[in-house]
């Protein structure tokens, strides 16, 4: 966010700093993360070796299924039509097999963003799942206080994306920050 003074509203799903989130104090280095069997299993099915959808629809539905439930969190039932729709949908509109890996590599030469995210002005709303698999909770709770006029919403039993059971919960919350910004 380059131009952080030129929007108006802002929504933010938190990524992970290069600093470990301390509630206020000056962070210190983040520990490498604990493996676990689940972060393992999640890492291998991202940086699997993309299959090109026009060679094998079904391997690419399949894959994408599998990964978006591991990523789901416990309190919604994973909607399967849902996802199918929504795989279907992007892989119809395109695909690009370096996507996975370039935003890992942009999230990993980001750094700390803390010092950016102070710069932005704009009524922010900023949106995490208690369950994210692939980014923890705290990284939620220090997102939303770095930014002056954040609202934040911790989402109990939701994972690393929102469920359709909440889309109209998510999208009053944009309509309530964006009606806090200044159109003058």
């Amino acid at each position: 966010m380059s131009e952080p003074s030129s929007f108006l509203a802002v929504t933010i799903t938190p990524e992970p700093a290069e600093t470990e989130p301390t509630g206020g104090e000056l962070p210190g280095p983040m520990p490498p993360p604990a493996a676990s069997t689940e972060s393992t299993a999640i890492m291998v099915m991202l940086m699997r070796p993309p299959t090109d959808p026009s060679a094998d629809r079904l391997d690419v539905l399949a894959h994408r299924l599998a990964f978006a439930r591991r990523l789901s969190g416990s309190r919604y039932p994973f909607d399967d039509a849902h996802h199918r729709l929504l795989i279907l949908e992007e892989t119809r509109r395109g695909h690009d097999s370096a996507g996975p890996r370039l935003q890992i590599a942009a999230m990993a030469v980001a750094g700390d963003r803390r010092a950016r995210l102070v710069t932005i002005t704009a009524p922010t709303f900023v949106v995490h799942g208690m369950e994210d698999p692939l980014f923890p909770p705290a990284f939620g709770r220090d997102t939303g206080p770095s930014i002056l006029q954040a609202a934040l919403m911790m989402l109990d039993g939701v994972g690393h994306e929102v469920p359709p059971a909440l889309d109209r919960t998510i999208a009053a919350a944009i309509g309530r920050t964006n009606r806090r910004a200044s159109y003058g």
